[in-house]
């Protein structure tokens, strides 16, 4: 699955880590794969079924993707 972020403010000046392994029930793997003029993008590695529930929030703003097993 791949999450594509555009007009990403500061977009040049992330410099936190590209790739995760959280181990998670579902999420297994996170790979920035872009991140070029304000555009982000993310590769998510699942495994099994997910139930994807996807938000904003606010105050720092940044972006929720919740994931349950079926």
């Amino acid at each position: 699955m791949t999450v594509t972020m555009p007009s990403v403010n500061n977009w040049a000046s992330y410099s936190g880590p590209t790739e995760f392994h959280p181990q998670y029930p579902v999420l297994r793997q996170a790979l920035q794969v872009q991140n070029y003029e304000g555009y982000q993008t993310w590769a998510l590695g699942i495994q099994g079924t997910a139930c994807l529930r996807i938000l904003t929030l606010a105050s720092p703003s940044r972006l929720v993707v919740d994931m349950a097993a079926t």
